[in-house]
């Protein structure tokens, strides 16, 4: 088929690249907004509920519908969805799309209903199989129980929340849904404290004020799709062909949703048996490290898909090439020097953000020990979601989540062998050496599959940035150093307001001196003008 005689031709390819580095400040910026209230969030939670048996047993409570999110909402849900909506709007009009809308509404409120109903009956058997360490101290197999059943009705709440982001994402509109989960952020910090002294267990409160948040996430975007002119009807059919295809697509998409949580499962049943704490401490560093892969990572990764599919869909594989290594160095340049940058001031950045109330200065080690090994993955993280991406856009879903099931086998494995010498930090390092493995393979087959990705570019451009990016970590190390050894917030951050700015100059003056061409593209799509769409 001659696809550039169909509509698509140079022009718009040029458009859809012109439009990225735009597309990716705006969603970047919108993920910025919400990790800031996430970690001020996990700061209040730190504060109030320190890192011991109730942090251990939300934790564990909350991964649960967690899971079930990935793989029925934002994550199969929205993958499947958007894509038969859009056929809709395109083919049959907004009257039969919004049908089709209410009816998937109606079926995944059914199917979510039935998935509370089972997960609530079902709380005991699930955590006992999780986390079967916890029977060995008094009340925590119990507690994590009981936050199981509380918080399964989230998995409906965040499941038409997806929907709803799939309506306005197939319309064109990013900014709304992109920050409607800071109604989680700002449900559990204005209301989690409120409600403390009203339970006999302080932290059911915290778990009322998230599930109030996941609500909200869904409440937050109705506006926004009434604007659309949506008319909400009562009707549901299974045997729509349009609901029948997105219940068809969630099953391969939630395969590849599942290898990230299985991993996780298995990581916390690994450090169920590890001292007290360790859970707690693993979540709050993993917390840390997708900061910087929301901000840059998965926000390139949104932009970067329709480009990769156009260039797929046009038979353009020289210049799919092109945009994949552009987003691959694109990455480097901003992971690489983040990753470095975490290392030299993990006890800093720590202390600043979570050592208040209960939780301590040993949490603070504790905690930075494992924020540096989940930092060696940073890259590999981002740069999986940015090639299974090329993937996708080739048709091939099914290659992804071979290699991501083998790296799963690969984490699990080496976190056996590291949990006791290493404790939690080395559960975090299992997790960066299987991602590094991930990417790494999927590379290869991807070069193999388009003909190259322009090796010679990114290896070039990686030398030059790792070596800047490590005389960075010199430079932000000695000024932490300098300061001595901090237990309070007005030093640790003193160390960050010293370090920090420190090593950005150096970094980007070193990209300068080396004529690192990121450096220039990225300074481009900070000053470029014309506004962001």
């Amino acid at each position: 088929m001659d696809v550039e005689g169909n509509g698509i031709d140079g022009v718009s390819l040029q458009k859809a690249r012109g439009s990225l580095a735009r597309d990716a400040l705006l969603v970047g910026f919108c993920h910025l907004i919400s990790r800031i209230l996430g970690l001020g969030r996990e700061a209040v939670f730190a504060a109030l509920y320190g890192s011991g048996l109730q942090t251990d047993a939300f934790n564990v409570a909350f991964r649960i519908p967690n899971l079930l999110r990935d793989l029925l909402g934002e994550g199969a849900l929205s993958a499947s969805f958007i894509p038969v909506f859009t056929e809709y709007l395109a083919k049959k009009g907004k009257e039969e799309a919004w049908k089709l809308a209410s009816m998937v509404f109606n079926a995944m409120a059914l199917i979510s209903m039935a998935a509370i109903a089972i997960g609530v009956a079902a709380a005991p058997i699930i955590v006992h199989l999780m986390v079967p360490g916890y029977k060995g101290i008094s009340g925590k197999m119990d507690l994590t129980i009981s936050l199981t059943r509380m918080f399964f009705p989230f998995i409906g709440f965040i499941s038409m929340a997806a929907i709803a982001m799939g309506i306005l994402n197939s319309f064109s509109k990013f900014v709304v849904p992109s920050l409607a989960s800071v109604m989680l952020s700002i449900c559990a910090i204005g209301l989690g404290p409120l409600l403390y002294p009203l339970f006999p267990q302080p932290i059911m409160a915290w778990t009322i004020a998230m599930l109030i948040g996941g609500l909200g996430q869904f409440l937050f975007q109705i506006p926004s799709i009434i604007r659309l002119g949506m008319r909400y009807s009562p009707m549901i059919s299974f045997s729509e062909p349009g609901v029948k295809k997105i219940i068809g697509m969630m099953t391969p998409a939630a395969f590849g949703s599942a290898a990230n949580q299985i991993n996780s499962i298995a990581m916390q049943f690994m450090a169920s048996f590890l001292p007290q704490g360790s859970l707690s401490n693993l979540n709050y560093a993993w917390r840390l490290t997708t900061f910087p892969i929301a901000i840059f990572g998965e926000s390139f990764g949104i932009t970067v898909t329709p480009r990769l599919s156009l260039e797929a869909a046009m038979g353009r594989m020289e210049d799919l090439r092109n945009s994949l290594s552009e987003a691959l160095r694109f990455l480097m340049f901003l992971l690489i020097p983040s990753s470095v940058g975490i290392m030299a001031l993990s006890s800093p950045i720590v202390g600043a953000i979570y050592q208040h109330g209960r939780f301590t200065y040993e949490n603070t080690i504790a905690t930075s020990s494992v924020l540096i090994c989940f930092s060696i993955g940073l890259f590999s993280f981002s740069g999986t979601k940015v090639v299974s991406r090329a993937f996708y856009a080739l048709k091939d879903s099914i290659t992804p989540v071979k290699v991501g099931a083998a790296s799963v086998g690969i984490s699990i494995a080496l976190a056996a062998v590291l949990m006791f010498p290493m404790k939690a930090p080395g559960l975090a390092l299992a997790s960066s050496i299987s991602s590094i493995f991930n990417l790494t393979l999927l590379l290869a087959i991807i070069r193999r599959r388009i003909g190259g990705i322009n090796g010679r570019e990114i290896l070039g451009s990686g030398i030059k940035i790792f070596v800047a990016s490590a005389i960075m970590g010199i430079i932000c190390w000695i000024i932490s150093e300098a300061i001595g050894e901090a237990q309070s917030f007005l030093a640790y951050m003193w160390k960050l307001a010293l370090g920090i700015p420190a090593g950005a100059a150096s970094y980007f003056l070193l990209c300068y001196l080396m004529k690192v061409p990121e450096l220039k593209g990225f300074i481009k799509s900070l000053v470029k003008r014309g506004g962001i769409r």
